[in-house]
């Protein structure tokens, strides 16, 4: 988990400058080193849709168990208003090692400020649960 730790760390500084931009991203960070994914399409703002602003974040997990304790423990607390909406999705891992699971994260928010405010905090508590693994295990 150490490489899985040290990759979050360098996407987490990514994420930030991505969010700011306002452009959807598809970002990974595994347990076993892996190159970052392709980026997805801009999204531009439409007036027909009330969240204009979103990213996807894919965590790879190198079990099912971390994957759904990191989305018990990241989906706890709900945002506050009607201004960013986050869901949660376990997804089976495509081309990696069969025991991979993918946590996907959808951030959608009315601003690109509050995207980029939301994506910094799911990135915060996804740091201490990867140091929480990284400690402790899966005891």
């Amino acid at each position: 988990l150490r490489s899985s730790f040290s990759l979050a760390q360098q996407t987490i500084h990514a994420a930030a400058a991505m969010a700011s931009t306002g452009t959807s991203n598809a970002l990974e960070i595994s347990a076993a080193p892996m190159p970052l994914g392709e980026s997805a399409p801009s999204c531009l703002p439409s007036s027909a849709d009330p969240r204009p602003y979103k990213c996807v974040v894919d965590v790879v997990f190198d079990s099912p168990t971390r994957a759904k304790h990191a989305m018990d423990v990241l989906s706890v607390d709900g945002e506050l208003g009607d201004k960013v909406v986050k869901n949660f999705a376990i997804v089976s891992s495509e081309g990696g090692s069969e025991d991979d699971v993918i946590l996907r994260v959808s951030v959608e928010a009315t601003e690109a400020k509050m995207l980029r405010v939301a994506l910094s905090s799911f990135y915060d508590l996804l740091k201490v649960v990867l140091k929480c693994y990284q400690e402790f295990g899966e005891k």
